[in-house]
């Protein structure tokens, strides 16, 4: 949705993951992918105080996705932080300098198999994001 839809949305209340990108010349760019633990709307105004360059130089062919986690119900900020985590390094979006080089979970099962953590579904615009993310550890 465009920044003025975002904020009439009831769904900038919510809080998990959120995608911004850029429309330009019928191609869309990622440009940024963060994570709140509060609220979206509170987490998108702090970028447009804080001037980040992503939001600010384009308003006008800006896009935001919201992505609230389903499962499991009760996630921790350490999930939501691997999530976000794993998204940024297999997306690499230009607005995001960390976590683009490596992540890691530290998650194994007791016989020393590896476990996929969280596996992202993308159910909107498939030429923006893959269509499933499984984020293992990296060893």
């Amino acid at each position: 949705m465009s920044i003025d839809e975002f904020r009439k949305s009831d769904s900038r209340f919510g809080k998990g993951l959120y995608y911004v990108s850029r429309v330009n010349g019928g191609h869309e760019t990622l440009l940024y992918i963060g994570k709140t633990y509060n609220s979206f709307i509170n987490r998108m105004e702090s970028h447009i105080r804080n001037h980040h360059w992503w939001i600010t130089e384009f308003p006008d062919t800006v896009l935001i996705r919201l992505g609230t986690i389903i499962k499991p119900e009760n996630y921790t900020k350490a999930d939501l932080c691997a999530a976000e985590s794993g998204l940024i390094y297999e997306m690499k979006p230009v607005g995001n300098s960390k976590q683009t080089k490596e992540y890691s979970y530290n998650y194994k099962y007791n016989d020393g198999n590896t476990v996929s953590l969280f596996e992202i579904y993308n159910e909107g615009n498939k030429k923006a994001l893959k269509s499933k993310i499984s984020m293992y550890e990296q060893e």
